[in-house]
């Protein structure tokens, strides 16, 4: 992967994500010694070798999901919950990444645990990135202008109501994966499903 497309993708991350901070929020992984890693990419980088290279799509999953995914009991962590962004080839020509998520959609039954894959251009992307991982979207809202809005969010648990506001406790992965079946589940009886 060429250093000028990774410089390209964190500047735009951090433009888009860090809310004024001079940081960027998007980690370029450069070893499978997670541990090792102790701050988010900086800019410029250097040189670059990818440790995924001849890895399938399928591959990185796995490896997301024993070495980088945060616990789904707990609400520590460094790393995301449910998404993963892989460059490839085809970024270098056309500018896209592949978004992965595995957080819950329309259409999948019970508890089942579904990795989708899209391709869009950086900056989309990234804000779309946020979305699904904050659960504020599902991975088949991704390019619609309408999407489902449950309340209490999925991310939150322990919710107390006044007059004035909402309190309540960040929710574990685990939690907030319940929580947004459930809101799916209620919108899929309503026949909510279209948007």
């Amino acid at each position: 992967m060429p250093v000028d497309t990774l410089n390209e993708l964190v500047e735009i991350g951090k433009k888009k994500l860090s809310d004024g901070f001079d940081a960027s929020p998007l980690t370029i992984i450069e070893t499978t010694h997670i541990k090792s890693i102790t701050h988010s990419s900086r800019l410029p980088m250097s040189g670059f070798n990818s440790p995924f290279v001849g890895w399938t799509v399928d591959d990185v999953y796995e490896f997301f999901k024993s070495s980088i995914r945060q616990p789904p009991n707990s609400t520590e962590g460094d790393w995301t919950a449910y998404t993963f962004i892989i460059l490839d080839q085809q970024s270098i020509t056309d500018k896209t990444l592949l978004l992965c998520c595995d957080a819950p959609d329309f259409g999948e039954a019970g508890e089942e645990v579904v990795l989708k894959t899209m391709r869009l251009p950086f900056t989309k992307g990234l804000g779309e990135w946020v979305g699904l991982e904050l659960l504020n979207k599902t991975p088949s809202e991704i390019g619609s202008n309408e999407v489902m809005r449950v309340m209490p969010p999925s991310t939150m648990t322990n919710i107390e109501y006044n007059q004035e506001n909402m309190t309540g406790r960040v929710a574990t992965p685990e939690i907030a994966r319940r929580n947004k079946r459930q809101g799916i589940k209620m919108a899929e009886e309503k026949g909510e499903t279209t948007l």
